[in-house]
C-alpha cells in the first residue's frame, strides 16, 4: 500500500477549493496541518490523486455558483464518478437525492435527500419535495437507472432537459431501433422475444450470429452473441435475467439483433437547444467473446478522423430522437456505413468522460451541469492528446488473494492512475456468472495513441492478481 500523506501532490488552487469546505487556507504550510491531510485522503484515497483532483477551481468558476442544481444518484465509488462532482460543483450548489451517502460525497453537497423506499413513485415524490424546498433551478443524473424519472421531473417543471419522450426513445433500445430506422440512420436489424421460441424464431428471420440483450440496462449486463441454434435458449436466458438493483424503468422482452462486424465506437456529445456538438469520439476495447463487457477504451482528438461525417450524422440522429437538452453517450460501429448501438442520455460510465478531459481540456461533466441549469456550457479544447483506461479483470473466476501494483508505476509520469476495484476476499466472477468484476483500473496518457498504448501496455504488464490460495 502507498503511504498517500507521503505522495499526494495538489495544486495550491485545489487547496483553496477545499479551505471553502473546512476552513481557511493561509499558506503552503497549512498544507501539512491535519485538517488538511485527513480531508484530502479522504477525498483521494491513499493513492496519490490524478488529474482529476488538480482540477483549477478559477474565482470565475466559484463566482458561477449561486444556482442550485438537484442530481439523483451520485455512485457508491469515488474513484468512478468524483471527477463529475467536483466538476459540477464548481458550477452549482448540489442537493444530493440518493439511497445513501457515502462518506467521499458530503464535500460537494449542500443538502441530501435519502430515498428509503424502492420504486419510481416514492423517488418522484422526495425529488418534487427536495426542489421545491431547495428552490432547484435544475435536475439532471448520470445514473443510467434514473434518466427517465429526471426527464419527467425537470419537463414537469419547466426545467431543461432531454424531454420525456426522448427520454424513454433512449432508454428503450427497441424504440431508439424504431426511431432510426425509420429516419434510415442506420440502426440495427432486430425483433422482440418473450420466449426462448420467440427468439429462436427471430433469429430465423434475422439470421446468425445474433446478440441478444435486455431492452433497458447498461454495462453491457446481460449481453450475449449466440452464433448456433443450439445455443439460442442459453442466449435467450442470459439475457432476459439480467438485472441491475433500484430500477425504475423497465421494458418487458428480450432484444434480439443482428451482429455486426465492425470496430466499436464511444461518441460523447452536448445538446444545447437542439443543436449537437461532438466533444470525444473513443475507440471501445471489449473483453473476450461471447460476451461484450468493457476491457478498456482510447480517447483522441485524432480519433475524429476514423469517422468522417460524425458531426451531421450525430445531428441527424438526435433529431430523430427528439433530444433537446443534455449530454449524450452513443455507441456505434462501422459496419457498411454507421451503426448505432446504443444512445444513452447521461454521461458515459467507465471514466469516458475523463478520458476526454485528458486528451482534449473539455469539461463534459461541467457540461452537465451547465445545461441543467438552462445556460450554455463552457467548452474549450486546450491540448491535443491521447488517454486509455485498461480495466483488469482475472483470467477466470475467482476469490482474490492479492493485487500487486508496483510503486514504480506510479512515478511514471505516464500514468495518471491506477486504482484497485477489489480486495483480498472479494469474489470476481467473469460473464455470465457476473458482471463488472474487475480487479483494477489503469488510466495512461500520452502525446498521441501509439505513446499513450505503449504507456498502458508498460503499466497492465507490470500488475499481478493472484488468487487466493
Amino acid at each position: 500500500m502507498i503511504d498517500g500523506l507521503r505522495t499526494i501532490r495538489l495544486t495550491f488552487s485545489y487547496y483553496n477549493w477545499l479551505a471553502t469546505i473546512i476552513g481557511p487556507l493561509d499558506s503552503d504550510e497549512d498544507i501539512l496541518d491535519s485538517r488538511y491531510t485527513a480531508a484530502i485522503v479522504g477525498l483521494c484515497g491513499p493513492f496519490p490523486p490524478p488529474e482529476w483532483v488538480r482540477y483549477p477551481v478559477s474565482d470565475r468558476r466559484l463566482a458561477a455558483r449561486g444556482k442550485t442544481l438537484v442530481f439523483i444518484g451520485a455512485g457508491s465509488q469515488a474513484a468512478f464518478r468524483e471527477y463529475t462532482l467536483i466538476a459540477m460543483a464548481s458550477r452549482a450548489d448540489l442537493v444530493l437525492i440518493d439511497k445513501h451517502q457515502p462518506p467521499w460525497i458530503k464535500p460537494y453537497v449542500r443538502a441530501f435527500y435519502p430515498l428509503e423506499q424502492p420504486g419510481a413513485d416514492h423517488m418522484l415524490e422526495v425529488a418534487r419535495a427536495a426542489m421545491k424546498a431547495e428552490g432547484a433551478d435544475g435536475i439532471v443524473t448520470y445514473d443510467d437507472r434514473y434518466t427517465v424519472p429526471v426527464a419527467q421531473l425537470a419537463e414537469e417543471a419547466g426545467l431543461a432537459g432531454s424531454g420525456l419522450a426522448s427520454a424513454i426513445a433512449c432508454k428503450d433500445k427497441r424504440e431508439t431501433r424504431a426511431r432510426l430506422n425509420s429516419r434510415g440512420l442506420g440502426s440495427v436489424g432486430f425483433r422482440i422475444a418473450n420466449s426462448a421460441d420467440e427468439a429462436l424464431a427471430a433469429v430465423g428471420e434475422l439470421g446468425l450470429p445474433v446478440v441478444m440483450k435486455p431492452r433497458a440496462l447498461s454495462a453491457s449486463k446481460g449481453v450475449i452473441r449466440v452464433d448456433s441454434i443450439a445455443d439460442v435458449a442459453a442466449g435467450y436466458q442470459t439475457a432476459a435475467t439480467a438485472s441491475v438493483s433500484g430500477p425504475v424503468f423497465s421494458a418487458s422482452g428480450v432484444l434480439v439483433e443482428e451482429y455486426l462486424d465492425g470496430e466499436e465506437f464511444i461518441i460523447d456529445s452536448v445538446v444545447y437547444q437542439g443543436q449537437v456538438q461532438v466533444l470525444f469520439v473513443g475507440v471501445k476495447v471489449l473483453g473476450p467473446a461471447p460476451y461484450f463487457e468493457e476491457a478498456g477504451a482510447i480517447s483522441a482528438a485524432s480519433n475524429f478522423d476514423l469517422l468522417p461525417g460524425i458531426r451531421p450524422y450525430m445531428q441527424a440522429v438526435h433529431e430523430a430522437l427528439g433530444f433537446a437538452d443534455g449530454v449524450t453517450h452513443t455507441e456505434l460501429r462501422v459496419d457498411q456505413g454507421y451503426r448505432i448501438l446504443e444512445v444513452n442520455s447521461r454521461l458515459g460510465g467507465g471514466m469516458l468522460p475523463y478520458l476526454g478531459f485528458l486528451a482534449t481540456g473539455m469539461d463534459l461533466s461541467a457540461a452537465v451541469a451547465d445545461i441543467g441549469l438552462g445556460r450554455a456550457p463552457v467548452i474549450e479544447r486546450t491540448r491535443d492528446r491521447a488517454a486509455a483506461i485498461a480495466f483488469l479483470y482475472p483470467e477466470h473466476d475467482m476469490t482474490l488473494g492479492r493485487l500487486d501494483i508496483p510503486d514504480e508505476i506510479l512515478a511514471d509520469p505516464r500514468v495518471d492512475r491506477v486504482v484497485p476495484l477489489a480486495k483480498p476476499g472479494d469474489v470476481l466472477l467473469l460473464p455470465p456468472a457476473g458482471y463488472v468484476s474487475r480487479a483494477a483500473m489503469a488510466i495512461t496518457t500520452g502525446d498521441d495513441v501509439a505513446s499513450c498504448k505503449r504507456a498502458m501496455a508498460d503499466t497492465v504488464a507490470k500488475i499481478t492478481i493472484t488468487p487466493a490460495s
